[in-house]
């Protein structure tokens, strides 16, 4: 869903040992061979963090770029448990029905997240909110479909 999450996990990271010694309060938790889906079983362990609750990804870059340098050290231990691969900051934003949508990732955040061996990603959804753009287009889509 819109906001900007920080997933992390692989198939040997004990997620419980990690979050153990760590400030951070996960959103999910997962671990590999548990249900996380009906008919779906998870291949690996990991967690999702919530780092900015904003609906656009420009409102999201500010927040991200105080969390990368608050806990610098935190990303590097997660980092050296999963593997850079396996970090990833999840940047969610509602779609807007226009002929093109696009979003600005800044060169300030994306060498603060390379620099840290983060990945980047961009989710677009298709909501029903009334505070977002995308307010109504879901059904229309629907309709298309």
């Amino acid at each position: 869903m819109p906001g900007c999450v920080l997933r992390a996990g692989s198939e040997s990271f004990d997620v419980e040992a990690f979050l153990a010694v760590s400030s951070w309060e996960p959103s999910a938790v997962y671990r590999r061979g548990e249900s996380r889906k009906p008919n779906r079983i998870s291949a690996h362990s990991g967690f999702n963090l919530v780092v900015s609750d904003h609906d656009r990804i420009a409102q999201q870059i500010p927040d991200v770029l105080l969390f990368l340098a608050a806990h610098e050290s935190e990303i590097r231990r997660l980092v050296e448990s999963v593997g850079p691969e396996n970090v990833v900051l999840d940047f969610g934003t509602g779609f807007r029905d226009t002929a093109a949508q696009s979003e600005l990732l800044t060169a300030t955040l994306v060498r603060a997240a390379g620099s840290a061996n983060v990945a980047l990603e961009i989710s677009i959804y298709l909501i029903d909110d009334p505070r977002n753009e995308s307010r109504g287009n879901a059904d229309a889509i629907r309709r298309r479909g």
